[in-house]
């Protein structure tokens, strides 16, 4: 993965801090903030021209994806992300709009 600079490298906490906060194990809020990664991962892989930086951002996004559904596999959010990704690249490869893909039938 890419060393380039993070907005969250910047405030890392131990997890012993993010459970004094919260008062609880933060699961879903790991989950959360891994999905809104892999989602800004995502934003910008669409974005990127050069195609090995394409596939970084997509690795990145899978790795926080699959990161939260290691925390939880029956969270939602995370298959919402997974379908986002898998959009993402279907794009990519085809080079087409999705609903023309994914709805055949409509005839767009």
């Amino acid at each position: 993965m890419s060393s380039a600079w993070h907005p969250c490298k910047r405030h890392a906490l131990t997890s012993r801090q993010v459970e004094r906060y919260f008062g609880h194990k933060p699961i879903y809020e790991q989950i959360q903030f891994n999905c809104g990664m892999a989602a800004i991962s995502i934003a910008r892989g669409r974005e990127e021209k050069d195609k090995a930086r394409k596939a970084e951002h997509f690795s990145a996004a899978t790795m926080a994806l699959n990161n939260s559904k290691r925390l939880n596999d029956q969270e939602q959010l995370v298959y919402l992300g997974y379908g986002l990704l898998a959009v993402a690249k279907v794009q990519e490869i085809f080079g087409m709009a999705v609903p023309t893909l994914c709805l055949p039938w409509l005839h767009l």
